[in-house]
């Protein structure tokens, strides 16, 4: 008796669409950026960073996090939500 193996590549990759396809409509999208910033300065990057942290919640962001590269540089990355908001940013 001959058993076909239904995970052959075409059938796997079919399936794995269709997983994915699924839980896209269950789970909402999201969408990363990645900044790379220069500053002339540590203090400035010192600035920025303080900066960020008191208005971050008006830029629209779910979630940023941020990091210093260098002495003066940073790195910021922020999670948007891939649907529309509601919200209005002042």
């Amino acid at each position: 008796m001959w058993v076909k193996n239904i995970y052959s590549p075409i059938n796997y990759s079919c399936l794995m669409l269709s997983i994915i396809h699924q839980l896209a409509d269950e789970v909402p999208m999201k969408v990363g950026r990645i900044s790379m910033l220069e500053f002339s300065s540590a203090d400035n990057v010192a600035k920025f960073v303080e900066h960020h942290r008191k208005k971050s919640h008006l830029l629209g962001a779910e979630s940023h996090f941020i990091t210093q590269t260098g002495e003066a540089s940073a790195m910021v990355l922020s999670i948007y939500s891939a649907e529309p908001s509601d919200e209005k940013v002042a």
